[in-house]
């Protein structure tokens, strides 16, 4: 599979387990050579009997340098991004979800070695530009994709920068979602705004602070923050994304409708 911006995902391993990808990516097609081109190659296999993964209600992330373990119940996954291999071992009725959460941090991690950052976050496209909704879930990042009058929705929940030759950044979809979601689109945007929605009664639209915007998006930011070591490049990346990109704060009461006036840019 390729996530976004050809960074590919090749997995290999028993039928019944790549089944598993097949269904959950259905939509996401892997471009043609990206499994010659696969940034990391991930064997898969059904986790043995009588070997538990560490306790843990999410699989745990344990992050240092190029190096990468996850384990959980019925995951025990590891990774080294400076060969490009990892393997994971899955069991149970949970599998097709937690193989869908090692995609996604095995993501974020190609992502942040292109210099780019996987997101929490909605990622939308109109006429050609491309606006980034931030919130805490629950600000209503999904009801604004939806009611964004004329808009492509790459992906309500996570979303992909990568830095352009211009010294911009491009907006990618990724193809992660749930099915109370929004279903994401292939594609991507030039990024020419970030929205951090908010609830209020009245509408109203005005910009963040260079520091309220870091802090806005270093929270939107999975799994880096889970070695201490990656945090300088990380906001020194941040700082270079708010430098080029405004960062608003924007309200517009219960009906989170994204009017053309709303698109920064």
């Amino acid at each position: 599979m390729a996530p976004s911006g050809g960074l590919a995902l090749r997995f290999e391993g028993p039928a019944h387990l790549l089944d598993l990808l097949r269904r959950r990516f259905a939509a996401w097609p892997p471009a043609p050579g990206a499994a010659d081109a696969a940034a990391l190659r991930i064997a898969v296999s059904d986790l043995e009997d009588g070997v538990e993964p560490a306790p843990a209600r999410l699989p745990q992330i344990g992050l240092n340098g190029p190096r990468l373990t996850l384990n959980g119940p019925g995951l025990c996954a590891s990774a080294d991004l400076a060969t490009g291999k990892a393997s994971a071992a899955v069991a149970g009725p949970q599998a097709e979800a937690l193989l869908d959460y090692l995609a996604r941090v095995l993501t974020a991690l190609l992502l942040d070695q292109a210099g780019g950052l996987l997101l929490h976050g909605a990622g939308l496209v109109r006429a050609g530009r491309g606006l980034l909704l931030l919130g805490p879930s629950g600000t209503g990042k999904t009801t604004a994709a939806r009611n964004a009058a004329g808009a492509i929705v790459l992906n309500d929940d996570l979303v992909a920068l990568l830095p352009a030759a211009d010294g911009a950044w491009q907006l990618l979809a990724t193809p992660f979602s749930n099915p109370t979601q929004v279903a994401p689109v292939p594609g991507q945007a030039p990024l020419t705004g970030v929205l951090r929605l908010r609830q209020a009664a009245a509408p109203e639209l005005r910009p963040l602070s260079r520091g309220q915007a870091l802090a806005e998006l270093a929270g939107a930011v999975p799994v880096l923050v889970a070695d201490g070591g990656r945090l300088p490049a990380l906001m020194a990346r941040l700082n270079g994304l708010v430098a080029v990109t405004p960062v608003l704060s924007w309200a517009s009461g219960t009906a989170r409708t994204i009017g053309r006036s709303s698109m920064p840019g």
